[in-house]
């Protein structure tokens, strides 16, 4: 149940405490509460109400000026009942001073966070609370249709679910638009250093198919007509543009493919192997937060690859997943 702003100002006032609505559904109980921008109103009757009935100084009472001005508004929905609703207003807004809270612990942060899970998980959109709280931060004073068009959301469907963040204190409804409250700048600071965290800390480690075989000038063409001649598997030479490497041959070895490089400066061979990942990026920060740093220097590479040792030295080829 919303009141348009000319009601607002006469229910702070003292000067309106009845409402007509038309409905096919009552959106509020009697002896319940509403919330409104001007305080909290405490619903003392909701009765089913024929037009006849309602009298001239209850029109008064409701804000309007004339029966025709009631009978515009009603007119506006085609089907449902009328109710006449009797109220008081009670308390300020909770909101207001909820809103300018922003000392809590850190049990009581979670309990937000935790809140606005459920928000997310009860809605049709994916993280729908971060992704609102974010641009209301970066674009404050938009109206609802600006920012439902930016994000790819209906505006009604925005309309309502920015009330229910309202609601927990983090936006404010402006004359014209909305913006993120004191409260709500705390707590998006908190949702983005939790989503880096998750982002940064879940990467995604999988095998890659490749294993490069690091074999010195020396021991190279007994090692190729090994794969070649012996074991009988597909060996084919590959052009290689490389200060390292000076010629490699691709072993086909079941699901996977070997890589015999002839490296000039090795005294014994090396197998190294590959890692993919979906952000590569992200997954060097992982890495570095857990003191594997890159070792890039080892071999010439694309600037989207890195190679990584384990502790034993085996050396790893990090990149994308295709």
């Amino acid at each position: 149940m919303l009141f348009k702003k000319r009601f607002l100002i006469l229910i702070k006032k003292g000067e309106v405490c009845i409402a007509f609505r038309k409905w096919t559904r009552p959106s509020v109980s009697e002896s319940g509460t509403l919330l409104t921008p001007v305080g909290q109103l405490r619903i003392k009757s909701l009765q089913l109400v024929n037009y006849g009935q309602i009298a001239d100084h209850e029109i008064l009472k409701a804000g309007y000026n004339s029966r025709e001005e009631l009978d515009n508004e009603l007119a506006f929905k085609d089907s449902g009942d009328i109710y006449k609703i009797e109220f008081e207003l009670e308390v300020a807004d909770p909101r207001i001073e909820l809103r300018e809270n922003t000392k809590f612990s850190d049990e009581e942060m979670d309990q937000i966070i935790e809140k606005l899970k459920r928000l997310d998980a009860r809605g049709k959109v994916m993280d729908w609370t971060y992704k609102v709280l974010d641009i209301v931060d970066s674009e404050p004073g938009n109206y609802a249709i600006e920012y439902s068009s930016k994000l790819g959301y209906e505006k009604e469907w925005f309309k309502l679910n920015i009330r229910k963040l309202k609601n927990l204190g983090l936006t404010v409804s402006l004359t014209n638009g909305y913006e993120i409250s004191p409260r709500g700048k705390v707590v998006l600071k908190e949702l983005k250093k939790r989503i880096k965290y998750k982002v940064v800390m879940d990467p995604k480690f999988e095998a890659g198919i490749n294993i490069a075989i690091k074999i010195p000038k020396s021991k190279y063409e007994k090692t190729v007509a090994f794969y070649r001649d012996i074991l009988k598997l597909e060996v084919n030479e590959k052009t290689i543009d490389n200060p390292t490497v000076s010629r490699t041959h691709e072993v086909k070895f079941g699901n996977n493919v070997i890589w015999l490089d002839c490296v000039g400066n090795y005294t014994h061979s090396e197998t190294w192997l590959q890692l993919t990942v979906p952000d590569v990026e992200k997954a060097t920060n992982y890495l570095e937060s857990k003191g594997v740093k890159t070792c890039d220097e080892l071999e010439e590479l694309p600037k989207n690859m890195h190679w990584i040792q384990d502790p034993a030295g085996t050396v790893f080829n990090l990149q994308k997943t295709s």
